[in-house]
Order: C-alpha cells, then sequence, then structure tokens
C-alpha cells in the first residue's frame, strides 16, 4: 500500500468539501498522510479572517488522514542512523486537535479549557509564525545561492531588474542536470548534512553517505 503525504492545500480542499481528492486517493490503494509542516502552516498565518477555513483544514486531517507522519528532523535522524529520540514526545495530533476545537481566534491565542479531553488548550501563534518566515527565508535564500553558484552566474545581481529568468523544468539541461549522478550525490550529502545541522554535530568529523 502507498502511502501518500499530502500537501497542506490537500487538507485545505478536503476542508472545503472537495472529497474527490480522497476518492482518487482510495483507487490508488494508498494511505493519506499528513506532516507537522502541514500543522505549522495552518497555524502560523490564522486569523480571524481565515479561521473557518484553517480550522477545518485541522478537522480534515484528524477526519481523513491515516497517520500523522514524523517531522522532518526525527525521520533523517533515524535514517541515517543517528536517532536520539529528542523529537518523540511531540505529539502533533493534539496541535490539529486544538484548532479543530477553537470556537474563536481570540479562544486559540489565549487559551481554553477542553474538559471533553482534560485539557487546557493554547497556541502560541507569533512563535510559529516568527518560525516559519525565519525558515521560509533562509530556504529562499539558500536557493538562490545555488542558482548563481550552479545555474546563472550574477544571478542575485540581475533579479531585481527582471534581467534574468531560470530555464522551465521542461528544458534538456535541467533534466540532464535533475537526472545526473552529481545531482542525486550532492542532494543525499545536503539531506545528511541538515540532519547533522540539526544534531549540533560538526560534519567534518563524520563521513558524509
Amino acid at each position: 500500500m502507498k502511502t501518500i503525504i499530502a500537501d497542506t492545500n490537500v487538507w485545505y480542499a478536503i476542508g472545503t468539501g472537495k472529497k474527490c481528492i480522497l476518492d482518487i486517493i482510495k483507487t490508488h490503494n494508498g494511505k493519506l498522510c499528513a506532516t507537522p509542516i502541514s500543522l505549522f502552516e495552518i497555524m502560523s498565518k490564522i486569523d480571524e479572517s481565515n479561521f473557518e477555513l484553517r480550522k477545518n483544514a485541522a478537522i480534515a486531517v484528524l477526519n481523513h488522514a491515516d497517520r500523522i507522519v514524523d517531522n522532518n528532523e526525527a525521520y533523517m535522524e533515524r535514517y541515517f542512523g543517528c536517532a536520539t529520540g529528542r523529537n518523540d514526545h511531540i505529539n502533533w495530533k493534539q496541535g490539529f486537535i486544538t484548532i479543530s476545537k477553537a470556537n474563536s481566534i481570540d479562544e486559540l491565542m489565549n487559551g481554553f479549557t477542553d474538559y471533553a479531553d482534560g485539557f487546557y488548550r493554547k497556541c502560541n501563534i507569533p512563535f510559529v509564525k516568527d518560525w516559519r518566515n525565519f525558515h521560509y527565508k533562509d530556504f529562499r535564500g539558500g536557493i538562490i545561492k545555488s542558482i548563481e553558484n550552479n545555474l546563472i552566474p550574477k544571478y542575485i545581481k540581475q533579479m531585481p531588474n527582471g534581467q534574468q529568468k531560470i530555464a522551465k523544468l521542461t528544458d534538456p539541461s535541467i533534466i540532464a542536470l535533475f537526472d545526473s549522478s552529481e545531482y542525486y550525490e550532492e542532494t543525499i550529502k545536503a539531506i545528511y548534512y541538515r540532519m547533522m545541522l540539526g544534531l549540533q554535530v560538526d560534519k567534518r568529523k563524520h563521513k558524509s553517505p
């Protein structure tokens, strides 16, 4: 049975009543999985104008996800045999439950008592928003630097004026790059070093995969 990792937009679509997505997944005999990233994305930009939309997305996860997979760091640690268990205590499902049970954005931010489950629930939305902004900007900056260093010299300088465009993914040179063994090896190394950084371990003391 296939494991299908759903993008956050899938949960928004299901939450707005587009159940046809579930029918497509069933035809492929797949298990639909949510990620902690979806929790952060739903929570980080929630406000009065989109509260119901994002609440329904959280409900969609609870009603239709076969499971919530591990966060990226925990998965990479296990994959490379460096598991520490430092993230094992995080119950990501409770985050989706908290959003789903809140009756308003004020209740979500200031806290409310969940008598049924015996919890006091609250979301630190400003913290999650700052986390998302930092990581998204960091990721974007890394992509831009990679383009300049490997594909298009002086790309950063030419960006503001719109003088440079990236080749389409259908360009033969781009396809050849993605199909190359060098691209595969560098991708694996990057993932490995990302995991090591998460562990705060000097990658120079360890052999890369």
